[in-house]
């Protein structure tokens, strides 16, 4: 009895033991890991060896392939001639472990279009994907991406402080829900600057300027268009190639609000475009300089406009629509 005893108290003890060895394997399994991309790399490099800035691999997309939910890579100063798309393993982040993708801070790091790359296709397209964070490069199209960046069914993504520039048609086209896109420099593309078609998404303190026509479009013929927030932006001079607003928007529920817009060849904001554009509220944004009209709205039920603060006040047109 004495000994069945002493096995009954030994055996949860034993239990107890090994359950915190595995978890310690776990642990160290699942631990962070920061891998490097440089100009100085090789494509013999694995991404043992890459986990060393001594030695890091040469290209984006290989270090991306190495990467598990909670890494991060960090991709050296210098211009890398690739596309990032669907064709290759890009990796998901949890909610608990986002994967960071960003350039060495302080380098500049251009992702440009290779010029033997097929024309029109994305320079850098996220489809499918999770709880990812893309920090502080430049995206350049080079006159032959079609898109700059692209993100199509994805969520959880932040894009910030990246310069994107020179697409043949839009800078950053959204395709996608609940994503954040914070402090970017988008310009010189040869369509719009944002072309905006999922919903809950989040646009904030970017600066859109001189790309060919709208700085953003919000358009969708379906009800995907929905509850996006665009606040404290930069949008001025677009409209490069015709009299379109800076910002155009549709859809359900978006909101405009604190973003300081001048010099437009079109209206600063236009309203009532897409599949029934209901409720948008825009309120609380600067706007001044040249334009053929400051505010429209065109079309649309309970279109709320208010508290905008426009120069010169001979040139408002701006309304409350409660229908």
């Amino acid at each position: 009895m004495r000994l069945t005893h002493r096995f009954a108290v030994r055996l949860p003890i034993l239990k107890v033991i090994a359950m915190l060895f595995v978890l310690e394997l776990v642990s160290q399994v699942s631990e962070a890991a920061t891998y490097y991309v440089g100009k100085n790399g090789s494509e013999s490099y694995s991404c043992w060896q890459a986990q060393s800035p001594e030695t890091p691999v040469l290209r984006v997309g290989v270090g991306i392939q190495c990467l598990n939910p909670g890494d991060t890579l960090m991709v050296g100063g210098g211009t890398y001639f690739e596309m990032i798309g669907p064709f290759m393993y890009i990796p998901s982040g949890t909610p608990d472990a986002p994967i960071t993708i960003m350039a060495n801070p302080g380098e500049t790091v251009v992702l440009q279009m290779p010029y033997d790359g097929p024309m029109d296709y994305p320079l850098f397209d996220l489809y499918l994907l999770s709880n990812i964070t893309i920090s502080g490069f430049v995206f350049d199209g080079a006159g032959w991406a079609g898109n700059a960046t692209q993100f199509e069914e994805s969520s959880n993504i932040r894009f910030e402080n990246n310069e994107i520039r020179n697409a043949r048609y839009n800078g950053i086209l959204v395709g996608a829900n609940y994503n954040t896109f914070v402090g970017n420099n988008v310009h010189a593309n040869g369509g719009y600057g944002m072309y905006l078609v999922g919903g809950f998404n989040t646009i904030e303190g970017n600066e859109f300027h001189r790309n060919g026509y709208f700085g953003i479009v919000g358009y969708s013929q379906t009800d995907s268009l929905r509850e996006n927030t665009v606040r404290t932006n930069l949008v001025h001079n677009n409209g490069q190639f015709a009299y379109y607003p800076g910002i155009l928007m549709g859809g359900y529920r978006n909101q405009i609000y604190n973003n300081t817009i001048w010099s437009e060849n079109g209206p600063a904001i236009e309203i009532g475009y897409g599949y029934y554009p209901t409720e948008i509220s825009v309120f609380g944004n600067t706007i001044y300089g040249d334009h053929w009209q400051e505010i429209v709205v065109d079309w649309g039920y309970d279109i709320y406009v208010y508290g905008n603060s426009i120069s010169p006040l001979s040139a408002v047109s701006e309304a409350l629509f409660t229908r």
